[in-house]
C-alpha cells in the first residue's frame, strides 16, 4: 500500500495554495510512481481516498486514462457552499443558537462564500473577508477545521477553499468512469443520511460506469476506519482489481444496508 503524504502535513500553508487540481495531479503522480515499482503490478492498482481528500481523488480519476476502482470513505455529497452550511448549522445547533441565529449564521456564511468564490486575488479576497470578519454580529461555531482568530480569513482566502466551496459532487460523479465504492456511516455527525445517500445515487445515475456502489455502514467512517469498513473494502475490490477483475460487476460487500445505485436503474 502507498500512503502519500499530504502537502500541509506538517505546515499548512502549503495545503491552503493548493487547488483541487493540484491535489488531482499529486494523487496521478503518486499512482505513476506506484506503477513504476518493480514489486507493484500496475493492473492491481486502487485508490481509497477518506472524506475531504474525495474530491482531489475524483478529479484524478475523471482525468485518468483508464479507469481505476476508486473507494470513497464519507466523501463531500452536497455542494461546497450546502456542505459548509450544514456543518456550521449543525455544530450552531449543539450549541444551543436559537432560530433566529441560525437564520443570521446562513447570511453570514452566504456573505464569506460569496466571498471566497469570487474571482479576485487571494490577497483581495483575505482583505475583503477580514472586513466582513470584523464588521459581522455574528462568528463561525467554534471548530478544527479552521482557526477562529484573525487567521481565518486567510484560510477562506485560499485556493483550497475556493475549490471546496466551489465542488459540486454530483456533476463529478456523473463523469467517472471508474467502478465506485462509496461508504458512510449511519451516525456519520452533521451528516442526513437519506439525503446523502440521494445526493450519492443522482451523480451515480449519470455516471459512464454501471459498477457503482453506495454502503450504509455501522460505524463513523468520515475519520476512522471501523473493522466492517475495512472487510467492506476488501471485499468490493477483490474482484476489480488485475485483468481478471476489468468490467466485473459484483453485488454490495456483504452487510451493507444499501444496495448499489445501478441496480436502480
Amino acid at each position: 500500500m502507498l500512503a502519500p503524504v499530504r502537502r500541509g502535513f506538517v505546515a499548512v500553508e502549503p495545503l491552503l495554495r493548493a487547488s483541487y487540481a493540484d491535489l488531482a495531479g499529486d494523487l496521478r503522480s503518486a499512482m505513476a510512481y506506484a506503477r513504476s515499482r518493480s514489486e507493484v503490478d500496475p493492473d492491481r492498482i486502487a485508490v481509497i481516498a477518506q472524506a475531504d481528500d474525495g474530491p482531489p481523488a475524483l478529479l484524478a480519476m475523471v482525468a485518468a486514462a483508464s479507469p481505476v476502482p476508486l473507494v470513497l470513505l464519507a466523501p463531500p455529497a452536497f455542494s461546497g457552499v450546502d456542505e459548509f452550511r450544514r456543518e456550521q448549522r449543525a455544530m450552531a445547533r449543539r450549541d444551543g443558537a436559537r432560530a433566529d441565529e441560525l437564520r443570521a449564521l446562513d447570511t453570514y456564511i452566504e456573505q464569506i462564500s460569496e466571498i471566497a468564490l469570487s474571482n479576485a486575488e487571494p490577497y483581495v479576497r483575505e482583505y475583503r473577508l477580514e472586513a466582513l470578519q470584523g464588521a459581522s454580529a455574528v462568528q463561525l461555531p467554534r471548530n478544527a477545521a479552521f482557526p477562529m482568530d484573525e487567521r481565518q480569513a486567510h484560510f477562506f482566502a485560499s485556493p483550497l477553499w475556493h475549490d471546496r466551496l466551489a465542488f459540486e459532487p454530483q456533476v463529478v460523479l456523473g463523469l467517472l468512469r471508474s467502478p465506485a465504492l462509496v461508504m458512510i456511516g449511519v451516525d456519520e455527525a452533521n451528516t442526513p443520511i437519506d439525503a446523502y445517500i440521494g445526493a450519492v445515487r443522482r451523480g451515480f445515475a449519470a455516471a459512464r460506469t454501471d459498477d457503482t456502489t453506495v454502503c450504509l455502514v455501522s460505524g463513523r467512517t468520515r475519520h476512522s476506519f471501523t473493522p466492517y469498513s475495512m472487510s467492506a473494502m476488501v471485499e468490493w475490490l477483490a474482484p476489480r482489481v488485475g485483468k481478471a477483475g476489468d468490467g466485473v460487476s459484483s453485488p454490495a460487500p456483504s452487510g451493507c444496508l444499501v444496495d448499489p445505485p445501478s441496480q436502480d436503474r
